[in-house]
């Protein structure tokens, strides 16, 4: 894939730990074999950086340098408001940010684009790619969606975005209700990020490491982060007092920069823990990986600030557990997406001191405790959160976004959707589905199944996880009895031979499975009535208009159980030219009308002048007598 990234903050210098996770998707999407751009504004302290295959474009808004805040962590005030400069430089942001993305997709030929951010940079992106005509799929951070929840103007571009989007991320289960709360579809994604466990792993001598930096050989305990109120710094040295006085010897190091540092040190001071505890600045992201494998124990004391403002899954958390470090964590956010309390780390309620207080204290005590959770940490990191599987799912959604985005609905298939999942045909299905004329793959691609095939003489394949088979539906090339659902939608009126269409139906159909089919009734009418024929032909149904269901029960009665639904489509049938016609100056409207239509034509199924929708059930005995086949 080509994929053109827009993100407001990017590592600006080697060793920056600005919104590392970024350059760590990016860089393993480029692993991958996809091709990656990436625009981000200009910061006063961009450097070069070693971009492993990545193309960075970092473009300037403003002059002098000096005012270039927006991004980088840079634009809010202790990560709580937002600077009062940042107004008067967002329409220059904005506009410069599109330009520079357009140039990029454009020379790129992107197929996607990812935004990280909603705000500021969604709006951005959502224009570019209505002008490319490529999807975009926004990727959820936290103080996006904290912004878009204190202002309605800003939550009013949010909503927007969310409109246009192809997909969405969310990093914690909080962040992702806050999002549907703003127009976010059903279908956002949750979404862990992960670590790199070559790179965050446990060194084999952590004494000579702590030597190196200067550190004591005790107990060794760790937190870092920006500091800012959502980082929760004040509640883990509030914390302290006690646990040092039952452990002397216990060595507190804090790392990191940020406006709060100085009322931190003075808090320290005032609790009479300064000499216990060490606050060393900026760690350089290069020298994370040492700075965690040195501890004996990481802390992550998160908090939900005055302001409503809170981390969603910080990074930071992922790649402690990456080098095996003991875990303390608030129960807040995306932590226990990461953290299983008492298996791979302790979770504590956030902002309580007491609280956290006794989990140190448990922890201090049991050196075997913290050796076993530190294992588990670790192995949860190489088994399942690391970035080639945050990739990989990352990849399943792009894929699906542009896949989705380069097909065109009917209206037929949307008005089938809608009186389906009515009828609950569309749950999760268990074991194997297959799909008789699939074309290409998008009812299947609406099912969760065990194993999804479908079959068409001239599939169009693009839909993820699913498995397509080029062949004639009257001689399937499967096994007898290897499917547990089978579908058959508004295929059987094509085929001429309709009854090895339905033998081979039958036979592919395992004991105890469900078939499900439907078909025009063989006395539709539509409105006005004379065009039904014409209609009819123009569907491709050059056999016959459709199907009694005494010609079904003939059909298929011999071997299975059926329940036979008429749905006769009242409003469809009248409505149906007159949305064609308008379907060709409002394609949006008129889809949310078909799918209204369908809801209330649901209401008045019975009659014979719409479709036919059987339900057949395969007994385990065969035995072939009436049954309603929809259990």
């Amino acid at each position: 894939m080509k994929i053109a990234v827009l993100t407001s903050s990017y590592p600006r210098f080697p060793g920056d730990g600005t919104a590392p996770f970024v350059k760590s998707i990016c860089e393993t999407l480029v692993k991958s074999g996809h091709t990656i751009d990436v625009v981000v504004p200009y910061d006063v302290e961009s450097r070069p950086i070693e971009t492993s295959g990545v193309n960075l474009y970092r473009f300037r808004y403003i002059w002098p340098d000096r005012f270039h805040i927006m991004g980088h962590a840079r634009s809010l005030d202790s990560d709580v408001r937002l600077k009062p400069l940042t107004y008067f430089l967002l329409p220059l942001f904005l506009c410069m940010a599109f330009f520079n993305l357009l140039a990029v997709t454009g020379k790129q030929k992107s197929q996607i684009i990812h935004v990280h951010w909603v705000l500021p940079n969604g709006p951005v992106a959502a224009l570019v790619a209505k002008i490319r005509r490529i999807p975009f799929v926004v990727s959820l951070h936290g103080s996006d969606i904290f912004l878009a929840h204190k202002s309605w103007l800003f939550g009013l571009v949010a909503r927007w975005v969310f409109s246009q989007a192809a997909g969405v991320t969310a990093c914690s289960p909080d962040l992702k209700k806050k999002a549907l709360e703003l127009g976010a579809p059903q279908s956002t994604v949750l979404l862990a990020w992960g670590a790199d466990p070559e790179i965050f792993k446990p060194v084999e001598n952590r004494e000579e490491l702590r030597d190196k930096m200067g550190w004591n050989q005790g107990v060794i305990l760790v937190a870092l982060g920006r500091m800012v109120y959502k980082k929760g710094f004040e509640i883990l040295l509030k914390a302290m007092p006690p646990v040092l006085e039952k452990h002397p010897n216990l060595q507190v190091v804090m790392g990191g920069d940020g406006p709060l540092l100085t009322e931190l040190k003075k808090l320290a001071g005032s609790l009479g823990i300064a000499s216990s505890v060490r606050f060393i600045g900026r760690v350089p992201w290069n020298e994370v990986p040492n700075f965690l494998a040195a501890a004996d124990i990481f802390v992550l004391p998160s908090v939900q600030d005055a302001s409503g403002n809170l981390d969603g899954l910080p990074t930071v958390l992922l790649e402690a557990m990456g080098c095996g470090s003991a875990i303390i964590a608030s129960d807040i956010g995306g932590v226990s997406l990461a953290i299983r309390d008492q298996e791979n780390g302790l979770l504590v309620p956030s902002g309580l001191v007491p609280e956290l207080t006794q989990s140190l204290l448990g922890l201090l005590d049991n050196p075997t405790l913290r050796e076993n959770l530190g294992e588990e940490a670790r192995k949860t990191v190489v088994d399942d959160l690391n970035w080639d599987n945050v990739v990989r799912r990352i990849e399943k959604i792009f894929y699906w976004s542009i896949w989705n985005k380069a097909r065109k609905l009917r209206m037929g298939t949307i008005y089938r959707d809608e009186m389906l999942a009515g009828l609950n045909v569309l749950k999760a299905k268990k074991g194997v589905v297959l799909d008789v004329g699939c074309h290409d793959g998008y009812f299947l691609s609406k099912l969760n199944a065990d194993l999804r095939i479908g079959v068409d003489l001239d599939p169009i394949r693009g839909a993820p996880d699913i498995c397509f088979v080029q062949a004639d539906a009257r001689s399937l090339p499967f096994r007898p009895g290897c499917f547990d659902t089978v579908f058959a939608l508004d295929v059987i009126e094509h085929v001429e031979d309709d009854v090895t269409f339905s033998h081979a139906l039958v036979r592919v159909l395992a004991p105890g499975g469900k078939l499900v089919l439907t078909t025009p009734s063989a006395l539709i009418s539509l409105n006005p009535p004379f065009l039904t024929g014409w209609i009819s032909r123009q569907w491709g149904h050059i056999y016959r208009l459709g199907y009694t269901p005494e010609r079904l029960r003939d059909l298929f009665g011999s071997e299975l159980a059926l329940k036979i639904q008429p749905w006769n489509a009242p409003a469809y049938r009248f409505f149906y030219p007159f949305l064609r016609a308008l379907k060709l100056l409002f394609p949006l409207a008129v889809r949310k009308w078909v799918r209204s239509i369908s809801r209330w034509d649901a209401g008045r199924m019975d009659g014979e002048k719409g479709f036919q929708i059987m339900f057949a059930f395969r007994p385990s005995d065969r035995s072939p007598k009436e049954a309603n086949a929809n259990q």
